[in-house]
């Protein structure tokens, strides 16, 4: 008991970090005016990739897991990839739900002095721990990624693959750096939550 007591502070400020980094996925994972503005900045052709955006977006928010993408111009294994891509960000999503909801429900149940404690601790994890994204190149990070989460060879794809031209890999590259920066929001939001609860405690 002890011990939970003393890892409750450490775990529920990495808890509620992570929270932030996820639902900052989740609210641009959707978000298709974002891809265009991405794309427009990365010199893609918006004729070919509106269709293929609006395509991808709802396909994301369809029920059924089984089906591949059907849109002209997509190879078999790109349509493949695809539905792996569905799987695993909704699965974020839901994730980033969840936990949303663990941590408002745990910064409820806990003492005032330990709200501020978690809430300015997750600031300063947050501002931190991204920087680490900014020393280790985004090529390689990338890469790792992928060979991380999706099965060997499923998500390579030629220079010419409608995937490619109209998703890349800077359009990622920029997608992760929006992450970070709406990230760091939140972790100013927590800080100046956390000093308001402290001053009114």
């Amino acid at each position: 008991m002890n011990l939970f007591l003393r890892a409750k502070i450490p775990l529920l400020t990495l808890l509620l970090s992570m929270t932030l980094l996820l639902v900052s996925f989740a609210t641009l994972a959707y978000d298709l005016s974002f891809w265009e503005s991405v794309q427009q900045k990365n010199d893609v052709n918006a004729t070919i990739a509106k269709p293929l955006n609006n395509a991808i977006h709802e396909y994301f928010f369809d029920a059924n897991y089984k089906t591949t993408l059907a849109h002209e111009g997509l190879s078999q294994k790109e349509a493949e990839h695809m539905r792996d891509v569905k799987i695993r960000i909704n699965f974020v999503v839901l994730l980033a739900l969840l936990c949303s909801f663990l941590s408002l429900f745990a910064l409820i149940r806990v003492k005032k002095e330990e709200r501020t404690i978690i809430l300015v601790s997750s600031a300063i994890v947050i501002w931190v721990f991204p920087l680490l994204f900014f020393i280790i190149p985004f090529d390689p990070l990338f890469m790792k990624f992928h060979e991380l989460f999706f099965k060997s060879g499923t998500f390579l794809f030629d220079a010419d693959a409608l995937l490619i031209r109209v998703y890349p890999q800077s359009f990622f590259n920029d997608f992760a750096m929006a992450i970070l920066q709406r990230t760091y929001l939140f972790g100013l939001g927590a800080l100046v939550i956390g000093f308001f609860v402290k001053k009114f405690k």
